[in-house]
């Protein structure tokens, strides 16, 4: 009697580390998706943000915006690079836990 349960608890405690692991895999799946995700956005604002420079820098070159306004969307340039930077890094460091 006391062999079968304890084979019936570690049958439950088999189970269970089953269970904690398949969530862990997919918890991980979720962040990875999400995170890639994130990667993927702050690319597209870093691609709108290279547009609205290229841009600018025409108007500026004529005249037709100031200095500070052209060199504010070179700041927007470079922190949307920053973005860019520290999603890749946190997309990075989560799939290295795995």
């Amino acid at each position: 009697e006391e062999q079968r349960q304890r084979v019936a608890r570690l049958a439950e405690l088999r189970d269970l580390a089953k269970q904690t692991y398949e969530s862990a895999v997919e918890g991980t799946a979720n962040d990875l998706a999400r995170l890639s995700q994130k990667v993927e956005q702050a690319r597209l604002e870093l691609k709108q943000a290279q547009s609205n420079y290229q841009r600018s820098k025409k108007l500026h070159d004529k005249l037709v915006i100031s200095t500070q306004l052209f060199e504010e969307e070179g700041k927007r340039v470079a922190v949307a690079t920053a973005l860019v930077q520290q999603a890749m890094a946190e997309h990075d460091a989560r799939a290295a836990l795995g």
